[in-house]
């Protein structure tokens, strides 16, 4: 997190409904909302790692709405197996 805050809520695959199937050219796929998860909050300076697989929901605002500047860093898999 470069700068704000936020909460970044992970959720486990088995507990969610697929609402928009992987979109490869985006990286994306979507589920319908669930309060089940577990809650990240992230200010100034923190980071998160999040394995590929596991359901994320960002933005995620903290009391009130404010400006938010991270970076997010995706690694093909080829080389995640190197690290």
């Amino acid at each position: 997190m470069i700068s704000g805050e936020e909460i970044i809520t992970l959720a486990d695959m088995e507990q969610l409904t697929l609402s928009e199937r992987y979109n490869l050219e985006k990286d994306i796929a979507f589920y319908a909302c669930s309060i089940n998860g577990t809650d990240n909050y992230l200010r100034t300076g923190d980071f998160l790692i999040i394995r590929p697989g596991i359901p994320h929901m960002p933005c995620i605002c903290v009391g009130t709405q404010s400006k938010v500047r991270k970076a997010v860093f995706k690694i093909p898999e080829h080389t995640r197996n190197n690290l």
